[in-house]
């Protein structure tokens, strides 16, 4: 029925040409009365909108369907599109023609949805106020707006009842532009918004919320700059580990021996790195973003790490262990193997991985070299050339001035480490401390106590490092000695007292300068500090003894009742008579004198020696096992060989040739004479009988032919003088080196290499001629090269 009152009223429209006044008239009545009799002409007026209510097949008809249905409720309208429909209503700058007046009517009959139009935009703008007011609470608070946003999200209560009606009204809508397809789709009205438009508006509004709220992950706009970090491993290790303790911050700030309580935090080196040079950005203003305070972020795509060291270097030592921790931090280290002090193309390396990737398309934006080298600086200035940026990360006490004073080598100011201590310097847990003692079956702190007990007990202020290692090898833990777990574990004395124990035992080099110093003894003195025992005491309340350890210290304790009673002068024998030439002896006559009586053999008035026992027949405990009874062939393969190598002898051939190589050494070690330990005696011997008094010419190693000395005192004689009186060690050693030597001993061929045999070394053979040759304090650039100068 409804559909065909639709139909009769479309077929009842005016036609264009009537007036619409008529219309009106109609709208007019059904507004007094809607029960009267002007039915039909408001049906008439509304016809196209019945038309477009469409009814679905197989649905019941019945009187009450000739009824208007009433169109479902509006969406929110905005605020402007309300002003802007009010100034249309009351436009009447044009004149009516059909399209304009369907349009009339269309905004007539919506009048009626108002009031419910009204009420929703009022509830939802309520909904907003509300949303805004939690959104400024979150931001005053500093919270994180992301437990807030999802929150309205995931809620959406209101907002879908007003999606579903939107929904709805589209699709009458739609229908209604079907029945006035005739209208241009400019002039169709915009009083209601799309899903699209609404899911749009909706999302602009979270994207201003999310920007003002403190999230990291939203505060830019636009991409971080990649940047790559060059690290010279090398220069940073020294930096950290080997500053003397005045150059030092780290030690200054920590203390020594800082390395046994804290760690280095490798993974916020780059984090610091970049908020430097962010807030640098920032203070430069030169920032292109939509804000002032906000700059572009840096980001490290990459570290990479260069640095070399020695093959035999300890595992354990500060040197491998920080590479490896760098490693698990995920930076590139690149380690290369060197055979001699220096460094192995480090700088060229990082110079040429620097300026590679500057050439490589948007590999990074900013390159970050750590370094306080000046070697540097072109490859920088290169990089910049390229339109890179170069920043430089350093610290005060190893940075060249050039690296910051140079022009176009820089973009950012220098970040120093230094300022940085409590965010890189982090302490230990107290599993990171266990797990570490635990790497060996003993711990440092029993090494320490060991030390510091033999160093107090010598009644000196300071020991050689040779009568403390004698000592560790006499101590035996477990199938090994004490020095061969120093050794093995820690690296070795030195390096054990100088990154594990450097604050209790200070290490202090002999002079170099002393006339009677042999150049083979590279031993130091280890002194204690003041207020050591209480650091041990701290020490000892961090380890967990091992049950070998346990054992070991219950023994020791017995032990050092002997020990304080025991001969001071068998026990620090090298503390106690200094590094004279004369007294100097090497670690195998050491174990000989250790292990064997010796006996005074009266040689003449001028030549004294001492004699081992076995010459003699008595009995004597031998230098090794397999010597006891001169059987070596109990000893493997590899004993021999390092054997051989100890001796200066050929590690090449087989089992029996090594075994004959060494018993014939062992034969001939059996009547070596050792110089008389007798200062008084040995300097009677140089006065009267000249270099060489006191050694046996046949089976020394060092030789007192007179032909040789002659022959080398000429020799130096002729290059001083010639240099108007004084010249440098080095220089002297290299005019021997091109000069003969004297023919006896047909495998020596140059007078340098006469020199070494027959003396050991060129400081040995001047304090043989002291009447001759003074030796001067060694030069500044070079701790081996000091000048010589003739006294007459």
């Amino acid at each position: 029925v409804r559909t065909s009152v639709g139909v009769v009223a479309a077929a009842a429209r005016p036609s264009p040409e009537e007036d619409t006044e008529n219309v009106e008239d109609g709208m007019i009545g059904k507004e007094k009365d809607s029960d009267s009799d002007d039915l039909g002409k408001f049906e008439m007026a509304t016809g196209m909108i019945a038309l477009e209510l469409e009814l679905e097949p197989g649905d019941d008809e019945t009187e009450d369907s000739t009824k208007k249905t009433p169109l479902s409720a509006l969406p929110p309208l905005p605020e402007y599109l309300n002003r802007m429909e009010q100034e249309g209503d009351s436009s009447d700058s044009y004149e009516e023609g059909p399209p304009q007046r369907k349009k009339k009517l269309l905004k007539q009959s919506s009048s009626l949805q108002q009031d419910e139009t009204n009420r929703k935009i009022e509830e939802q703008q309520r909904q907003i106020d509300l949303l805004m007011q939690l959104v400024q609470k979150s931001n005053s608070d500093n919270t994180n707006n992301d437990k807030t946003i999802p929150k309205y999200e995931n809620n959406p209560s209101s907002s879908a009842e007003t999606e579903t009606n939107v929904i709805q009204d589209s699709s009458e809508q739609t229908n209604q532009e079907d029945e006035v397809g005739e209208m241009e789709q400019e002039d169709q009205p915009h009083w209601f918004l799309s899903t699209d438009a609404f899911q749009q508006e909706e999302e602009a509004f979270f994207a201003t919320t999310a920007t003002n709220s403190p999230s990291p992950s939203n505060v830019y706009s636009v991409a971080p700059l990649k940047a790559m970090m060059f690290i010279d491993g090398t220069w940073l290790y020294y930096s950290l580990h080997e500053r003397k303790e005045n150059q030092c911050p780290i030690i200054r700030k920590f203390g020594r021996g800082w390395q046994k309580y804290y760690k280095f935090d490798w993974a916020a080196l780059p984090r610091i790195v970049c908020e430097q040079m962010q807030r640098q950005q920032t203070d430069q203003g030169w920032s292109t973003t939509d804000s002032d305070s906000v700059s572009r972020p840096v980001e490290i795509v990459r570290a990479s790490v260069f640095t070399s060291y020695r093959k035999d270097t300890n595992p354990s030592s500060h040197r491998v262990r920080m590479y490896e921790e760098m490693k698990d931090a995920n930076y590139d280290v690149h380690m290369m193997e060197t055979l001699g002090k220096g460094e192995k193309c480090v700088d060229i390396q990082i110079a040429v991985e620097m300026l590679h990737y500057a050439t490589v398309p948007n590999a990074y934006d900013v390159a970050i070299l750590l370094s306080g080298d000046k070697d540097f600086i072109p490859a920088m200035v290169r990089t910049r050339q390229k339109g890179r940026r170069v920043g430089v990360v350093s610290m005060r006490t190893g940075c060249n001035r050039a690296l910051y004073e140079s022009p176009h080598a820089t973009d950012y100011d220098i970040v120093w480490i230094d300022d940085f201590l409590d965010r890189l310097i982090v302490p230990m847990t107290t599993e990171q401390l266990s797990r570490r003692n635990r790497l060996s079956k003993v711990s440092a702190f029993t090494i320490m106590k060991i030390i510091y007990d033999f160093v107090a007990t010598s009644k000196v202020d300071s020991v050689s490092s040779r009568d403390i290692g004698r000592y560790l090898k006499t101590l035996p833990i477990v199938d090994t000695s004490m020095l061969d777990v120093l050794k093995e574990v820690y690296g070795g004395l030195r390096v054990f007292l100088v990154e594990l124990a450097s604050n209790v035992f200070v290490v202090r080099d002999r002079d170099l300068d002393e006339s009677s110093r042999d150049p083979r003894d590279k031993s130091f003195m280890v002194g204690v500090y003041d207020g050591s025992v209480d650091v041990l005491l701290n020490e000892a309340k961090l380890i967990e003894f091992s049950n070998e350890e346990k054992q070991f210290l219950l023994q020791y304790d017995k032990d050092q009742s002997a020990l304080i009673e025991s001969d001071l002068q068998q026990k620090y024998y090298h503390t106690l008579t200094g590094p004279d030439n004369s007294q100097f002896l090497t670690p195998r006559e050491v174990q000989i004198f250790d292990k064997q009586p010796v006996m005074v053999a009266s040689g003449g008035d001028k030549n004294e020696q001492i004699i081992p026992c076995s010459e003699t027949g008595s009995s004597s405990s031998a230098l090794t096992d397999g010597a006891q009874d001169n059987d070596f062939s109990k000893w493997t393969v590899k004993t021999l060989k390092e054997r051989c190598r100890e001796r200066g002898l050929l590690v090449s051939g087989t089992k029996a040739v090594l075994i004959q190589r060494v018993q014939d050494d062992f034969r001939t070690e059996q009547t070596i004479s050792i110089p008389q330990i007798n200062q008084q005696t040995a300097s009677k011997q140089q006065q009267e009988a000249g270099a060489g008094a006191g050694m046996n010419n046949e089976n020394s190693r060092f030789c007192n032919d007179v032909d040789v000395m002659a022959h080398l005192v000429r020799l130096v004689q002729e290059y001083i003088l010639a240099r108007d009186g004084e010249a440098s060690s080095r220089d002297i050693g290299r005019y021997l080196s091109v000069n003969p030597s004297t023919g006896n001993n047909p495998r020596i061929q140059t007078a340098l290499q006469e020199l070494k045999q027959s003396y050991g070394g060129m400081s040995r053979f001047l304090s043989r001629r002291a009447d001759l040759f003074e030796m001067l304090s060694p030069y500044e650039s070079s701790s081996y090269d000091y000048p010589i100068r003739l006294k007459h």
